[in-house]
């Protein structure tokens, strides 16, 4: 996406701060999820997200969205619920994250982005995949215990 075309797509979908851009990465199986910020005196979008290629919780300009956005489709919009109290203090919670270390199965996108909306840190996705992951080693144990 270009910035014009992200600039077109927060117009267009009605984005206000808070609330969260899941984008497909198309390669693999795996969304990636952006807290929208909002605009700058500028005009500039900004948005936060938990990037293990920048170490963390990071600041991403509309251009650095742009330039990572290689590949990626905007899948989704997950609205904030809340009042506008509510809404302010999610995005005082992002500011409080940044810094905060990448990690794939603790801190990872998903993670920041349910604890900023929902105050709760989670990812779906970890949880499915160590699902999958006891189910596959079930069956393989299972298997062996067999064949014996």
């Amino acid at each position: 996406m270009t910035v014009n075309e992200i600039n077109n797509f927060i117009n267009k979908n009605g984005i206000l701060p808070a609330d969260v851009i899941v984008v497909d990465k198309s390669i693999i199986p795996i969304d990636h999820y952006l807290v929208y910020m909002g605009r700058d005196e500028n005009s500039k979008n900004w948005f936060t997200a938990n990037l293990k290629s920048k170490g963390g919780v990071s600041w991403l300009s509309e251009k650095e969205v742009s330039e990572k956005s290689i590949g990626m489709n905007p899948e989704r919009i997950r609205r904030f619920k809340g009042t506008d109290f509510d809404r302010e203090k999610a995005l005082k919670s992002a500011e409080r994250k940044l810094g905060e270390a990448y990690d794939l199965i603790t801190n990872n996108c998903e993670h920041f982005a349910n604890e900023v909306q929902f105050n709760r840190k989670s990812s779906r996705q970890v949880t499915i995949f160590g699902i999958a992951s006891a189910v596959l080693l079930a069956l393989g144990i299972g298997k062996l215990l067999r064949e014996e």
